[in-house]
């Protein structure tokens, strides 16, 4: 036999369950959920749907900043979440506004099996940081994001390993150059060179960040022109100063003369190919006069690494037979600037 409950009792019980309800999180992972299967990812941070999808175009997951493509980790991490996201279908849900600034869609993103918003598994590993607005662009999830954040921050893993070694640095002319703190000592003895000191104002110029980071086998640092960063590899981390300062002369020249419209200007004369070999050749000259004004024409003695080996014996060549090392250098970089 049933009864009613007096209206004073139900609204006693209605205020204990309210007590009781899942807050603010909860409410917005289950906000319009849209089970979705994942096609692809642009970046660590932004999907792509499989169609027929629910929503057009890319999904950047809410709260969350993109880590840019070139810098340190960049293609490890996608790896890493789209393992994460082949793992069946996940669920779209609204918190915040519609879109981005820039207008780019935006939902929360919950991962299947009870796993919970992949906003914060992202965070908690280190492989996204939070957006500066996510009180405004995920306000249910900003306060466990910032929590998650500052956990993954002290813990350096993934993306704070990098981050976190980042320092600003003075350049000669005033300019600031975002670095690694360890390539401080190589920058100070590049300034010390009449020709070092407009490379590093050009750094700090054209914007670039300068990592140590992994490279492929082989290399000892790059340049690259669409993320505008330079990165060392990690196993000249504890080199010369000296040393460092002048694989750093080399790439960078590639900058300066990147932002400087030199390239450019080079490729609309010679074509793609002949750009990149008077590209080269001009950072390696420069890489020599480096080496040679740091050490003389013998060149470091003794060399304590391969790289300083390669350094010694690329100048002896420079020095003996300027020709033959530019055909040789030619031919060194047939692979990457073609015939």
């Amino acid at each position: 036999m049933s009864r009613r409950l007096a209206p004073f009792v139900l609204g006693i019980l209605l205020a204990v369950l309210a007590g009781l309800t899942p807050g603010p999180v909860a409410r917005a992972q289950v906000s319009a959920c849209q089970p979705v299967h994942v096609a692809s990812i642009s970046t660590n941070v932004d999907l792509v749907l499989r169609s027929p999808a629910p929503v057009a175009g890319p999904v950047r997951v809410a709260g969350l900043q993109p880590w840019s493509a070139g810098w340190p980790l960049a293609d490890s991490i996608l790896d890493r979440v789209a393992d994460v996201l082949s793992v069946g279908s996940v669920c779209l849900a609204t918190d915040g506004p519609d879109r981005t600034s820039d207008g780019t869609l935006q939902r929360q993103v919950l991962l299947p099996n009870g796993q919970g918003p992949l906003a914060l598994l992202l965070v908690r590993r280190g492989w996204a940081q939070v957006a500066p607005d996510a009180e405004t662009s995920a306000p249910a999830l900003a306060a466990s994001l910032r929590s998650a954040e500052a956990e993954a921050r002290a813990a350096n893993r993934g993306i704070w390993q990098v981050l976190n070694s980042l320092t600003p640095y003075t350049a000669p002319g005033g300019g600031t150059v975002t670095i690694d703190g360890r390539l401080i000592p190589a920058l100070n003895a590049l300034a010390q060179l009449d020709v070092g000191r407009p490379l590093i104002d050009g750094l700090a110029q054209g914007n670039v960040v300068l990592f140590i980071m992994a490279e492929p086998q082989g290399i000892w640092g790059h340049y690259d022109s669409t993320a505008r960063v330079i990165g060392v590899d990690r196993s000249l981390a504890g080199a010369d100063p000296r040393s460092l300062a002048t694989l750093l002369a080399h790439e960078a020249t590639h900058a300066l003369d990147d932002s400087a419209g030199m390239v450019a200007q080079m490729t609309q004369q010679a074509g793609e190919s002949g750009a990149c070999y008077a590209d080269e050749y001009q950072a390696t000259v420069t890489e020599m006069q480096v080496w040679q004004q740091f050490f003389g024409p013998q060149g470091k003695p003794p060399p304590l690494s391969a790289f300083e080996r390669q350094e010694n014996t690329d100048l002896a060549r420079y020095l003996r037979a300027p020709q033959g090392f530019t055909a040789r250098l030619m031919a060194q970089y047939t692979s990457e600037c073609g015939r």
